[in-house]
Order: C-alpha cells, then sequence, then structure tokens
C-alpha cells in the first residue's frame, strides 16, 4: 500500500455496495458508527496495523470496557460504557481495513466472530454485577412493585442469564446451519433468513434493540449515565430469553419441514 495515496475518500470507496445493503439492518451501525469508523482506519492502515490486528485490539477494548463496568465507580462505569461503544467502531474498522487492503481470510473472519460472541458472553454479566454492587433509585422503584420480595442478587442472576441465552440462540441457529447445509445450503439459508412485510419490520425493530450492532450499546451508556442499569438487565434478560424461545420454535419448525 502506498501510504501517500491514502485517503478517507478512498477508504469509504472500498465500502462496497454489498456490505452496506448488509449494514443497512444494523442501523445504529449503518448510520453512525460505519461512517466514525473510517477515521480510525486511516490512522491503523497509516500506522501499518492490520485487519486481524485490529480485531485484536478491538476485543481487548471490548473486554476492558466490561471490566471496568464491573468493578468500576461511577465515573469509571461510564468509562466503561464508553469503551464498550468504541468496541463496535472497532469492530468496523477491521473489517474497513481488510476491504481496502484486499486482506480477506477465514481466520480473520473466525477471530471477528469469536470477539462479537466474547461480548455477547460478558457484557451482560457485567452490567448486572455492576447494578447488584450500586443499587440504584429503579431497582428500588421495581423492588416496589413485588412489595419489596426481590433481593439484589436478581441483578446478577438476570445478567448471567441475559448471557447465556443469548449466546444458546446463536449456538441453535449455527448447529442448524451446520447440519443441513451440506444438502441444500441456499435453501436452508432463504428459509431461515426470509422476512417480508410485517415480520421484516418485527425483526429490524427487535434486532436494532438487542443485537451489539444496534442500539444496545448507546442504551447501555445511557443507562450507566442516568443510573437505570438495574432496568436495563432486567429488560434485556426478558428480551433475550423471548428471542431464544422463538428462534428455538422457528428453527425447529424450519427443520422439521426440510427433512420431510
Amino acid at each position: 500500500m502506498d501510504e501517500q495515496k491514502l485517503t478517507l475518500n478512498k477508504i469509504r470507496l472500498s465500502y462496497a455496495r454489498a456490505k452496506r445493503e448488509q449494514d443497512r439492518e444494523d442501523l445504529w451501525v449503518y448510520y453512525v458508527i460505519r461512517k466514525i469508523s473510517f477515521y480510525p482506519t486511516w490512522l491503523f492502515l497509516k500506522i501499518g496495523i492490520s485487519a486481524n490486528q485490529a480485531t485484536f485490539i478491538s476485543i481487548i477494548v471490548g473486554v476492558i470496557g466490561c471490566s471496568f463496568l464491573a468493578f468500576g465507580n461511577y465515573g469509571t462505569r461510564i468509562m466503561g460504557a464508553l469503551l464498550v461503544n468504541f468496541w463496535i467502531v472497532l469492530d468496523c474498522v477491521d473489517g474497513n481495513i481488510a476491504r481496502y487492503e484486499e486482506t480477506f481470510s477465514n481466520y480473520g473472519e473466525f477471530i471477528d466472530a469469536l470477539g462479537g460472541y466474547l461480548l455477547n458472553a460478558i457484557l451482560f454479566l457485567s452490567t448486572g454485577i455492576a447494578a447488584f454492587s450500586h443499587p440504584e433509585l429503579s431497582f428500588k422503584f421495581i423492588n416496589q412493585i413485588f412489595a419489596g420480595n426481590l433481593d439484589r442478587s436478581i441483578l446478577i442472576i438476570s445478567g448471567a442469564w441475559a448471557s447465556i441465552v443469548i449466546i444458546l440462540s446463536r449456538l441453535i441457529f449455527h448447529k442448524f446451519m451446520n447440519i443441513f447445509s451440506g444438502v441444500q445450503s441456499s435453501k436452508i439459508r432463504s428459509a431461515v433468513e426470509s422476512r417480508k412485510g410485517l415480520s421484516h419490520i418485527f425483526y429490524l425493530v427487535v434486532h436494532n434493540i438487542v443485537s451489539l450492532s444496534g442500539f444496545l450499546t448507546p442504551i447501555l451508556l445511557l443507562a450507566v449515565i442516568f443510573r437505570f442499569l438495574s432496568i436495563f438487565v432486567l429488560l434485556y434478560a426478558l428480551m433475550n430469553t423471548i428471542i431464544l424461545i422463538v428462534t428455538t420454535h422457528r428453527i425447529v419448525l424450519k427443520s422439521r419441514r426440510l427433512q420431510t
């Protein structure tokens, strides 16, 4: 790569149309994060950081952010939430670099997915620990609804549960794809991913609320700043559980139809 010719405009031009169309479902990424990511991409390219190195940096940033969330004071929790938001920026940077340098690889795709799984696995648990360690008025309000019978430990349990079920949902989906894809992969993918009309709108709304590439990370930052982490943890535990049930039911039905 000729560093003298490296410009933001060329990085933007390498953002292929197919990838833009794929990003359209992730509204926060498409309209905000991707545009921000071109700037650190320029810096990383300028100093010679590869796509895979950018992926590892993003994972480190995300883990540190979750640690700050779980074990810090109010200011540290805000820093942790900011780092988690920066993680999603860096998660776009590695792809930007790979497209610009044309260095895509299965290994790169694998470690990128690994980072996403890791953040899904620890983020909700981290927020559960934070909400438990620093009681907020939001939890007192929730507790009043249950006549004061809720123990604060429900926040850690809910955080851990939210992490477990979101990973389990992905595991079920990918296991389904692996089992059936050997025979008729294109038919399988279209059967699982096809959404029309209200179904597609509902999917977009839910996906953009619960996905790390959706509005989850800015909602987390607001929850930390305005001290409603308890509500955040409990709501996402509930939503992730509903997603697990719906995903499992849908995939079981699809697998039965494909087998027959």
